[in-house]
């Protein structure tokens, strides 16, 4: 009895806690763009702790909108209502996946639903159909004045900052480089006030103070009077002056040369003795020198009226001449680029890749094309040149099925461009046997004729295709690194594999090429050439 009572109390327990999920919709055959409304039931002793599918989890309908939930109390159930509208833009059979709701920490699954999606019948009694329009040439509609006069503003601009920056920018100049750009007597006296400013005396660094007096004095000798003054000695430096003096190219009073000498010597000592004049001597000669570069500039004879510069002046002028004449050379140069590149970019981006392109692939797209059958069931395409028959490959997954197998090509894969088509025919029990083209398959097929290349970093997207005659594949595309054999030089590539089943056989087209504008147009002129023929 007491097990009895028991399994009562968890029965009870259990339909107190039992827990519904529904599904229901208003429509399951609806046409291209119709919705159809979704609606999803929880029955549950509590409203919290459930959780509805949220966001697109009904591919491959697609999700218009969602409803807020809706609470309903039923006795001492509540009931929870959410409702989602679906759409499809394509027609064909599609299955809603089964749906995820969380009751507080368990999960509950709906069952799947299919829905049929069908076109708008059109009533061609009412409504005729017209034959397809011939293509008509438009001319590109011509560029705005606006544009092309920022275009030029911008080139202009361009222009004046490479100018400014490489030729007429003057340069900030370090202290010691503005030193160096003084003539002479000024640099003289700007050192000497340097050095009236300077703490070698306050620090007592007699002999650092007088090094740099004495080199002072002998640097504008040097310059100024064109005597080697910095590596001859006191003795030395005089009667060089003293030459000079004899000559009449130097004009200086006895006067000035005795101080000249006086203070020289007493360089010579501090340095090499270790003599340490007072403060104020030291001053003092600071100031003599002073009065030497002074009267030094003024006792040089004026140059003659008319001299010609000197060969030296005449080199540097040059040297700046010709380095100014290549700066603006190559801010004329990557002017002309700039201006180039930037016209070529907003203008006609397409102008580039052709000009910049392969001329082999110009040539090929502007030759005379040819129309040809290949295999049987035939596929007929139109292309640069005829292909050849080739070896066959092997494809995976089809290989016990194969009856017989045709093989035609252009081109090599690891090249600009190259055309390959194959028509298999498979061993069949009855006439009416039908092909199941599997993409995972045709995706294998594809990529193992890439990799046998040496194709890498492949990328790969699929889509629905339909030719201009109707028929209905399979297209796998998408991006890899091929290598040029010849040059052995890497090269970005793209791919288009084509896959139908048309009269009973599978026929397929695949296109390797450049990232090259030609090579585009060729492969999309190929492909929409594709047509079968039962013959």
């Amino acid at each position: 009895m007491k097990h009895i009572f028991f399994y009562i109390a968890m029965m009870l327990v259990m339909a107190l806690n039992a827990q519904e999920v529904r599904v229901e919709t208003d429509k399951q055959h609806i046409k291209i763009g119709e919705q159809i409304k979704y609606k999803i039931s929880v029955e549950t002793s509590s409203e919290e702790g459930v959780l509805f599918p949220d966001g697109q989890t009904f591919l491959p309908l697609e999700m218009v909108r969602a409803s807020v939930i809706d609470t309903l109390r039923e006795n001492k159930k509540f009931r929870l209502e959410k409702e989602y509208f679906l759409t499809q833009f394509d027609s064909g059979s599609y299955t809603i996946p089964p749906q995820r709701i969380k009751i507080n920490t368990r999960d509950f699954y709906t069952d799947s639903l299919i829905v049929e999606v069908g076109t708008v019948a059109i009533d061609t009694l009412k409504q005729p159909l017209y034959d397809i329009k011939p293509i008509v040439e438009v001319s590109a509609p011509p560029i705005s004045k606006k544009w092309w006069f920022i275009a030029g503003l911008f080139i202009l601009l361009i222009i004046g900052l490479l100018l400014y920056f490489l030729i007429f920018r003057k340069k900030k100049l370090s202290v010691g480089k503005q030193r160096r750009k003084l003539p002479p007597f000024e640099r003289a006296i700007q050192d000497l006030k340097n050095l009236q400013n300077s703490k070698y005396l306050i620090q007592s660094k007699h002999k650092e103070y007088y090094s740099e007096l004495t080199d002072i004095v002998r640097e504008y000798l040097e310059d100024e009077v064109h005597i080697l003054a910095k590596e001859s000695t006191t003795d030395e430096l005089l009667a060089k002056i003293q030459l000079l003096q004899e000559n009449g190219k130097l004009n200086l009073s006895n006067d000035t040369i005795i101080n000249l000498k006086r203070v020289l010597q007493t360089a010579d000592l501090v340095k090499f003795a270790k003599s340490k004049p007072s403060d104020n001597i030291a001053e003092y000669d600071r100031e003599t020198i002073e009065d030497v570069v002074i009267k030094t500039k003024k006792a040089i004879p004026e140059p003659v009226a008319n001299a010609e510069p000197s060969d030296e002046k005449t080199k540097v002028g040059k040297k700046q001449k010709n380095k100014r004449l290549i700066f603006a050379t190559i801010a004329g140069i990557t002017s002309l680029i700039i201006a180039f590149v930037l016209i070529s970019t907003l203008f006609n981006s397409n102008f580039m890749r052709n000009w910049l392109g392969s001329k082999y692939l110009q040539e090929l797209n502007k030759s005379k094309w040819v129309t040809s059958h290949y295999g049987f069931p035939t596929t007929e395409l139109t292309t640069p040149k005829v292909l050849s028959r080739r070896q066959i490959f092997e494809i995976k997954g089809f290989d016990s099925e194969i009856n017989h197998q045709y093989v035609f090509d252009f081109g090599d894969i690891n090249s600009e461009l190259y055309i390959m088509t194959s028509i298999v025919t498979f061993k069949q029990n009855n006439d009416n046997q039908q092909i199941n083209l599997d993409i995972h398959k045709v995706n294998e097929i594809v990529l193992s004729l890439l990799e046998k290349s040496g194709a890498q970093n492949i990328t790969t997207l699929e889509e629905e295709y339909t030719t201009p005659n109707g028929s209905k594949g399979i297209k796998v595309f998408g991006k890899m690194t091929l290598t040029d054999r010849k040059t052995n030089k890497s090269f970005n590539a793209a791919y288009e594999f084509y896959s139908f089943t048309e009269n009973g056989a599978l026929q397929q087209l695949l296109i390797t090429h450049s990232d090259d504008l030609n090579a585009e147009e060729i492969a999309k002129r190929v492909v929409l050439s594709i047509d079968f023929k039962v013959d």
